[in-house]
């Protein structure tokens, strides 16, 4: 019971306003221990001289506001504090903090109020403020948008609990560009504008058998019902479909990610054939899907780590190996200087190799404040040439 309760001494007429969520408890608690202006008469009289009553139920909202009232209006003579949430007045404030500036607490004083907080448990509602408050303080955090609804969250964290889902790494994963949905809804950042970036699939893609031009794969795929993953998997030439779709214009170097993270190495999805049962797959995942064999079995087995894939035999139907991978040449933009794999590039430029092999990917777009590319063989020959008429 949400109420305004009063505690009347039955001989001598005082009482008590106050205000409760749960009487029954409520009671209790006092009878465990009384208020301090009614103590003396409860030792002296006993409980049984005092009557229980609920003079008014209200809302959790209105229980400070009523409670106010009727202390204003019937001044209980048991109430120590006569008017709920009372506040200095400005200039008395002012005067406190003036007089408290530059106190601190002795060591002494700490070490008390730290033992006084052992074993204190926080109340679950008082937690959740807690909580809500600390998002507002992280510097990280920003609030994000579902592109379906146009529901804005403060950030990914409340807007996974919200849509049923246990973390909020699918939304962040959408929002960095490595999956497309999460929770089936697409997601971006409040105020960001919805073709920032610079993914591949943000740029125009057109429907070849329509003509039609989309200004990204996300609204080609809601437009058309298809996959935004199938759409960006056909403009990358990374599968065959009776659908054709290709970009608009073709990024500049380091624009975009030249591979997308999501499709995993452009290695899996070259064809291969199978010398066992005579079938030719267009992918690693294809062949490992149908045979049941693990994806890494049949790479470890074409790059000759093993003799077979769990007894099977594999080669790739263009005659490619990747057996002996030839390092490619590397070229500094800035200074011109030329790198025969990514290792000496790497010592160049003071990074690892790994960072130096992502920029050369599209992934980052410098590195150690450098930008490199690979030399393509035109360059190579013309370099050779020249060298040959000097």
């Amino acid at each position: 019971m949400i109420c305004i309760y009063k505690i009347t001494n039955t001989i001598t007429g005082d009482f008590y306003i106050g205000q409760t969520i749960n009487m029954h408890e409520r009671e209790l608690a006092h009878r465990r221990e009384p208020q301090p202006k009614m103590r003396e008469d409860v030792e002296k009289y006993g409980w049984d001289a005092f009557k229980f009553e609920v003079i008014e139920e209200c809302s959790r909202e209105e229980l400070n506001d009523r409670e106010n009232y009727y202390i204003t209006e019937l001044n209980p003579a048991y109430n120590t504090i006569k008017i709920h949430n009372w506040t200095h007045t400005p200039e008395t404030c002012e005067k406190i903090s003036q007089a408290k500036m530059g106190q601190t607490h002795t060591p002494e004083s700490c070490e008390l109020m730290s033992e006084k907080r052992l074993g204190v448990q926080l109340a679950d509602d008082h937690k959740e403020i807690l909580r809500q408050k600390s998002f507002g303080n992280k510097s990280r955090s920003k609030p994000v948008m579902c592109v379906e609804t146009g529901k804005v969250y403060p950030n990914a964290k409340i807007a996974a609990a919200d849509v049923g889902l246990k973390s909020a790494s699918g939304i962040t994963g959408v929002l960095r560009g490595v999956i497309v949905t999460a929770g089936g809804y697409h997601w971006r950042y409040d105020n960001e504008d919805e073709n920032k970036g610079s993914r591949k699939r943000n740029m125009p893609v057109i429907d070849e058998d329509t003509g039609k031009i989309y200004s990204t794969i996300d609204e080609a795929a809601q437009d058309l019902g298809i996959s935004a993953t199938t759409i960006s998997r056909i403009a990358h030439g990374q599968t065959i479909s009776t659908l054709h779709f290709k970009f608009v214009q073709e990024p500049t170097y380091n624009e975009i990610r030249t591979v997308d993270k999501r499709f995993g190495s452009t290695a899996h999805n070259i064809p291969i054939f199978c010398e066992d049962t005579g079938t030719e797959f267009s992918s690693l995942k294809e062949a490992s899907e149908i045979l049941n064999i693990p994806v890494h079995s049949i790479s470890s087995m074409l790059h000759g780590r093993t003799k077979t894939a769990q007894g099977y035999t594999f080669h790739y139907v263009d005659g490619q190996s990747h057996k002996k991978t030839v390092p490619r040449r590397i070229r500094c933009i800035e200074t011109g200087e030329e790198f025969d794999n990514v290792n000496d590039a790497a010592a160049f430029v003071n990074r690892n190799p790994r960072t130096v092999a992502n920029h050369l990917r599209g992934y980052k777009k410098s590195v150690g404040g450098f930008h490199l590319e690979y030399i393509v063989e035109e360059d190579i020959e013309t370099s050779t040439s020249k060298s040959e008429i000097n």
